[in-house]
């Protein structure tokens, strides 16, 4: 299905001819000039196929003033609808319920998986027993909604079974929200509406979220959404919200420390919302220097929180690089040191064990026990085999001077020692 005449007519064959029809989109498709043309029009003849939208838009303006589900998707019955956006608005006038993608679904093996709707969903008459649903007016049986999005509005009118994926769910339904979000542009709350649904479903790994929420746009949400996979993707930076399609980029986190460290040595690579460096040892100091990319064969330090990689084709100057890098798990000889927070201090310390494929690491043998950072810059902490003559005044951390040097860290000549 690539037009709008298309899915017309194969609303009508649904209803016509086979319930259980299947189709895909080949395109994005303007439907809003067919305000009625739902598909499983009816609860006798509801849509019970295979819908994949192959990451393509509906767009539609859907409206009625009839007794039963105004929706893309009016009635289905154990049908599948996944990998599709729909955005537009969808309004009900009459005794009727609303849904941002389907109406009333039944039967106990509904999947709705990779979808995401920004529709704006309206009920403008006067039943209060009318429900609003960001995905779905109501659920009876089972219905599971997998990795979808509802960024629209719901403005719920006299309605009062209202949720922000599902409006109602019947006495004895079971629904499964997984990977959810739900990040509505307005939601005006009446009676028993929900965050999720009216009721009380299995929530799995699911947020709901103000659209202003800065974890949309920081790719924190994204991230967190992902927990048994890899199902949502942002190009941050771009996208003000993750996208369950991979032909957005994926989403990394740097780590609660804020650093980490990356080497491939086959890919060039540029990130968004992170800060990558390079580093070059200056006597017992180990300074990084930022790069605008990262060519193959560079091992790196990054600094951020949520980020992206994107392929590119490098042009930073790297040639006083000095961090090296493991293509497979390294056994640490004794002269390696890698990225690791100790005493709540993040620096370089002296690896034990084994090193971690696609890891970057620091390689002495001067004595130095460990290298560290603060901001952006690196310093390093000296080996205590330094020459203290009477001229070298020794203090702590604190700035307080001292006689002798004390185990930990010390300062001498302006430099942090490590006793």
């Amino acid at each position: 299905i690539g037009t709008a005449n298309e899915l017309k007519w194969f609303a009508k064959y649904v209803t016509e001819v086979s319930s259980t029809a299947n189709a895909k989109l080949t395109a994005n498709i303007d439907y809003t000039e067919n305000k009625k043309d739902f598909i499983g029009a009816t609860r006798d003849v509801p849509f019970r196929g295979v819908f994949d939208g192959q990451g393509n838009t509906i767009t539609i303006a859907l409206e009625s003033n009839n007794t039963g589900r105004t929706a893309l998707f009016a009635y289905i019955v154990n049908a599948t609808i996944k990998n599709l956006i729909v955005e537009g608005s969808v309004t009900s006038a009459g005794e009727n319920c609303v849904g941002g993608l389907a109406g009333r679904s039944e039967g106990d093996n509904t999947l709705i998986e990779n979808v995401v709707v920004k529709t704006a969903v309206s009920y403008t008459g006067t039943n209060g027993d009318a429900t609003c649903g960001g995905l779905f007016s109501d659920v009876e049986h089972k219905a599971t909604i997998k990795n979808c999005a509802f960024v629209g509005s719901i403005n719920t009118g006299t309605a009062e079974g209202n949720g922000g994926l599902v409006g109602y769910a019947h006495s004895g339904s079971n629904q499964q929200y997984i990977n959810c979000l739900v990040a509505p542009t307005e939601y005006t709350k009446n009676g028993n509406s929900g965050e999720f649904s009216r009721n009380n479903p299995t929530v799995i790994n699911s947020y709901y979220v103000a659209s202003d929420d800065a974890r949309l746009a920081s790719g924190e949400l994204c991230y967190n959404l992902n927990a048994d996979g890899d199902n949502w993707f942002q190009c941050i930076g771009e996208d003000t919200y993750p996208m369950p399609f991979n032909t957005h980029s994926k989403v990394f986190f740097v780590g609660e420390d804020g650093y980490a460290t990356m080497y491939d040595a086959e890919k060039d690579w540029k990130l968004n919302g992170a800060q990558a460096y390079i580093a070059k040892a200056n006597g017992n100091k180990l300074q990084l220097i930022g790069v605008e990319d990262i060519p193959a064969s560079t091992a790196v330090v990054i600094k951020g929180g949520y980020y992206n990689k994107v392929e590119t084709s490098a042009t930073s100057d790297v040639t006083v690089n000095e961090l090296l890098g493991t293509t497979e798990e390294t056994t640490a000889d004794g002269t390696m040191y890698v990225l690791a927070k100790i005493d709540d201090k993040v620096g370089f310390y002296k690896a034990e064990g084994t090193i971690a494929a696609g890891k970057a690491y620091y390689q002495s043998t001067s004595g130095v026990k460990a290298f560290y950072f603060e901001g952006g810059d690196a310093t390093g902490i000296s080996d205590v085999n330094v020459n203290l003559n009477e001229d070298n005044a020794i203090y702590n951390i604190a700035g307080q001077r001292l006689q002798k040097m004390q185990k930990g860290i010390n300062i001498v000549n302006g430099k942090k020692v490590l006793f």
